[in-house]
């Protein structure tokens, strides 16, 4: 299910605004009644977005991505 594509996010953060990140998808997993995106951000964190939250997503092409996503 998960391609190794980079994806651009915008969603809903839990402080209620919209954020945009680009990401590289990690795994998905269902708890606590949803579904969720665990990722890996361009600076190299890692976190994890509940599916519901998120608005929008658009794969990018690997080129011009940074090597640490």
């Amino acid at each position: 299910m998960l391609r190794r594509i980079p994806l651009w996010l915008r969603y809903l953060a839990e402080d209620g605004r919209v954020h945009e990140a680009l990401v590289m998808p990690l795994d998905v997993q269902t708890r606590q009644s949803g579904e969720w995106l665990m990722l890996r951000y361009a600076d190299g964190s890692t976190g994890e977005l509940r599916l519901d939250q998120l608005q929008h997503f658009e794969e990018r092409p690997s080129a011009g991505v940074p090597d640490n996503i």
